[in-house]
């Protein structure tokens, strides 16, 4: 949800503030470790709040578009390392000024979207699916309209679903509310046993995103561009 969302902000400025003050290959490498663990969370709990908060029609769209955003941060992160290059003070004889990255001074910038983020959150509203899961159907609504841009829910049949969809969660987690936590589990197997297809594809799809080896392509693209024939300097 938007907390979690608002979370992740202190946890990079954190994070990034400690690696561009590392002296240690180990409390860089642990560094690199917790900022990965937030990336995950924000990897999860970015898109699932588009999709909630996004009309069924473009739905597919903007999920495409987080995708997208990423790819770009990607490609500026390489950027930043193209434009931060050293030789790093390095006795290597094949070490040129443009071998290493000063990765202190694109550390400290990180700082700044990172930031970015914590005060952006505040301009989005929270989830209508996430306050109807905690029974708060009339903010639900309120969002939601607020979202669509209309003024009551009989302007749009797709509102009016959406709402009838939210008091009826709310329904559902009231009458479940005395629940154990066995009975919890139970049910949302079986939800998930609703599914089953649309479980399969999902797993598939990130399945198939990671045998795909790009990240490893990406990670290793001016070695692939070194062997290639390329000098050092245009495969940076």
């Amino acid at each position: 949800n938007e907390g979690t969302l608002f979370a992740c902000s202190p946890c990079f400025l954190l994070i990034y503030l400690w690696q561009a003050l590392a002296h240690t290959a180990w409390q860089l490498l642990f560094a690199r470790v917790l900022v990965g663990f937030v990336v995950g969370i924000e990897s999860v709990v970015a898109p699932t709040y588009i999709g909630e908060v996004s009309p069924t029609a473009i739905r597919g769209a903007l999920g495409a578009c987080n995708q997208l955003a990423i790819t770009i941060g990607i490609l500026l992160a390489y950027a930043l390392g193209l434009a931060f290059r050293t030789d790093a003070g390095s006795t290597d004889p094949n070490a040129t000024d443009s071998t290493f990255c000063n990765w202190r001074n694109v550390s400290w910038i990180y700082l700044i979207p990172s930031a970015l983020l914590g005060i952006c959150v505040f301009l989005v509203p929270e989830s209508p699916r996430w306050l109807a899961e905690h029974n708060k159907v009339d903010q639900a609504t309120k969002v939601l309209l607020r979202l669509r841009g209309s003024k009551s829910i009989e302007e749009d049949p797709e509102i009016t679903e959406e709402v009838r969809a939210y008091e009826e969660t709310a329904e559902h987690n009231a009458k479940n509310a005395k629940n154990t936590w066995k009975e919890s589990i139970s049910w949302s197997f079986h939800a998930l046993g609703q599914c089953k297809m649309q479980l399969f594809i999902g797993i598939a799809l990130q399945v198939l995103q990671q045998l795909s080896g790009i990240n490893a392509v990406i990670f290793y693209q001016t070695t692939i561009f070194q062997a290639a024939g390329l000098d050092n300097k245009e495969a940076m």
